[in-house]
């Protein structure tokens, strides 16, 4: 959540040059999503090798 907040920051940018265009928006968030799905199927990974306690 905060890699989303941060894009929005830079879109708010006052300096209009500054501001990411919506290619870069697009990719950042995705970027963010597939980094995600990444940590998700990781920790899935090792609650499955898990050793109940």
């Amino acid at each position: 959540m905060i890699g989303a907040l941060e894009i929005a920051l830079r879109c708010t940018s006052v300096v209009p040059e500054k501001r990411p265009s919506m290619v870069e928006v697009v990719r950042g968030l995705q970027s963010l999503e597939s980094h995600q799905t990444s940590v998700q199927n990781f920790q899935d990974s090792n609650e499955e090798h898990s050793l109940p306690v």
